[in-house]
């Protein structure tokens, strides 16, 4: 199976997050003891499921606009793309492995109630074990313009990364 993620990001987001100062929407490590709390192991289990956790991850971006592409029948492939926030390269490297998630940062957060679709940062990771994973996202960078950045992930381990070319 192969699946393919791309955000527009770059500021142009739908905002319809609850989390719209970014600077807390930072894809990091879940500190040990929020781990150890959830003791949590998420698998993707179908290709519909897998579909359905990008558009959550979406949504939780902000996204006003997302498109779904599949072709089970020669390549056996999906593809989500959205006018999200984006990921900048630093979070892009972090996105799809295990315990790393923007949505929760501390067991006081968890115990508050999680107000986004998913939070353990589980589903991408599992997805990424399973498929070939190819992630690409745009974000403005703190000078102000836009970086697009592509991730590529296979059996849980990253085999490509970098800056995608000017298209222009």
């Amino acid at each position: 199976m192969a699946a393919s993620l791309q955000t527009e990001g770059g500021g142009s987001g739908g905002g319809g997050s609850d989390r719209t100062d970014r600077s807390l929407a930072v894809i990091r490590a879940l500190p040990p003891d929020v781990r150890h709390t959830l003791r949590s192991l998420f698998v993707i289990y179908s290709p519909a499921q897998a579909v359905e956790e990008l558009i959550l991850n979406s949504l939780d971006a902000g996204a006003t606009r997302i498109e779904i592409s599949v072709d089970f029948e020669r390549t056996f492939s999906f593809s989500v793309r959205d006018n999200g926030s984006g990921l900048t390269a630093s979070e892009l490297a972090k996105a799809g492995t295990r315990y790393h998630t923007s949505k929760i940062h501390s067991l006081s957060e968890l115990e508050a109630g999680v107000k986004t679709f998913g939070w353990r940062g589980e589903a991408l990771a599992s997805l990424c074990d399973i498929a070939l994973v190819s992630i690409t996202s745009s974000a403005a960078s703190a000078g102000g313009s836009v970086k697009t950045v592509t991730r590529v992930i296979r059996g849980g381990k990253q085999i490509s990364f970098g800056y995608a070319s000017s298209l222009y």
